[in-house]
C-alpha cells in the first residue's frame, strides 16, 4: 500500500473529514455517502471543538517557546505535581494568616507548623476526592483523546513534532475532563481564596494552552477541567475548620 493509500484511510484524515461535514451542512463528501452525519448541538459542539482544537495541534512554536508552554502542560501531570504540594506547605508555613483566617476556631492563632500540617492534609484529601471525581467523568463522558495521543509521531507525519510527546504518555486514558487542567484550577482556586493570590489565576489558561498544544486533549476537555477543579476548590475551602479541628485536636 503507498504513502497516498494510507493517507486517505488513516483514522486522522477521517476524523478531519467527519469533522468537516458536521462544521458545514452543505458539503456532501463523497466518503460518507450512504452514511448518516448527524448535526445534533452537541456533535457541532464537538466538532467546532475539534477543529479549533486541531489548529493548535498542528501548530509549531519556537524552541524556547515550546518549552515554556511544555512546563505548565506538565506542571500538575502525576510527575511534577509533587512540585505545586510542595509550594502549598510553603504557603501554608509562611502566610500562617491567610489561612488562621478561614479558621475562626482559633482567634488567639495556631503555630505555623500546624498550620501547615493543617492546610497539608486539607489540600491532600481533597486532592484524592478530586481526583476520584475526575476518574468518574472521565469513565462517564468516555471521550477519546486527540489520535495523537495513541500513535507515534511517525505514524502521523503530517503534524509537527513536538519538542516532547507529552500525548505519548496518556495512551489508554479518556480525555473529558483534563486532570491537568483540574488539578491547576484547583490549586489556583486554593491560591485565590485561601492565600489571596489573584496572580494564580494566570496558570490556568497556560495549563489549557499546555495540555492543548502538546495533543494531549481537546480545548473542551480543559475548559470543562478548569471549571471543575476551581468549583471544587470553592468548594473545599468551607471545610477548612473540620479539617483543624481533626488534625489539632
Amino acid at each position: 500500500m503507498n504513502h497516498h493509500q494510507d493517507e486517505e484511510t488513516s483514522p486522522l484524515n477521517e476524523d478531519c473529514e467527519m469533522t468537516r461535514c458536521l462544521l458545514n451542512p452543505s458539503i456532501q463528501s463523497p466518503d460518507y455517502e450512504g452514511k448518516e452525519v448527524k448535526r445534533s448541538f452537541l456533535s457541532q459542539l464537538d466538532a467546532w471543538d475539534k477543529h479549533y482544537s486541531g489548529l493548535l495541534h498542528r501548530c509549531k512554536l519556537p524552541v524556547g517557546l515550546e518549552w515554556i508552554v511544555l512546563f505548565f502542560g506538565a506542571l500538575f501531570n502525576r510527575v511534577l505535581i509533587y512540585l505545586t504540594l510542595i509550594a502549598s506547605g510553603y504557603l501554608a508555613y509562611y502566610y500562617p494568616q491567610q489561612v488562621l483566617s478561614k479558621l475562626p476556631q482559633y482567634p488567639n492563632g495556631v503555630a505555623a507548623w500546624d498550620v501547615m500540617r493543617v492546610y497539608m492534609w486539607f489540600h491532600c484529601v481533597q486532592f484524592l476526592i478530586l481526583l476520584a471525581l475526575i476518574l468518574v467523568f472521565k469513565w462517564g463522558f468516555n471521550r477519546p483523546r486527540p489520535i495523537f495521543a495513541t500513535k507515534r509521531h511517525s505514524e502521523a507525519p503530517e503534524v509537527p513534532k513536538r519538542t516532547i510527546e507529552l500525548a505519548r504518555y496518556e495512551r489508554g486514558t479518556h480525555a473529558m475532563p483534563s486532570g491537568d487542567a483540574a488539578m491547576g484550577s484547583y490549586w489556583c482556586g486554593l491560591a485565590v481564596l485561601v492565600f489571596n493570590i489573584r496572580s494564580a489565576l494566570l496558570i490556568i489558561p497556560l495549563v489549557a494552552l499546555g495540555r492543548v498544544y502538546f495533543r494531549c486533549h481537546w480545548i473542551g476537555d480543559t475548559v470543562a477541567g478548569s471549571f471543575l477543579g476551581f468549583g471544587f476548590a470553592y468548594l473545599s475551602v468551607p471545610m477548612l475548620p473540620l479539617y483543624a479541628s481533626l488534625v489539632l485536636n
